[in-house]
């Protein structure tokens, strides 16, 4: 039973692998630069699309954390917490924002 649940995580988050978009060039009008604050502690920086959703976000932190958990994203400031995954990353985030990154 136990491999069998991991054996699904690993293809969940190779699924997931496979389906994140590339990172846009540095110097890229159309995206915005996160640092994602992890619940392990780690800080990681990627570059998103302004025009992708928050599940590109979710995805890249999956596979950071490899975890398969839903998560939540926080700004502190203003104080803003998203859990819907559907939203954009351009109208969720300032550019350059730094995002706690939750457990649900």
């Amino acid at each position: 039973m136990a491999e069998a649940i991991e054996m699904s995580r690993v293809i969940y988050l190779s699924e997931l692998e496979s389906k994140l978009p590339t990172e846009p060039a540095e110097n890229s009008a159309n995206s915005i630069t996160l640092s994602l604050r992890l619940p392990t502690g780690k800080t990681v920086r990627r570059r998103f699309l302004k025009s992708s959703p928050l599940t590109a976000v979710e995805g890249f932190c999956k596979i950071e954390l490899n975890q398969v958990e839903d998560l939540k994203f926080i700004c502190s400031y203003p104080r803003k917490v998203f859990t819907d995954m559907k939203a954009l990353v351009g109208s969720a985030f300032d550019s350059d924002s730094t995002v706690i990154v939750e457990k649900l």
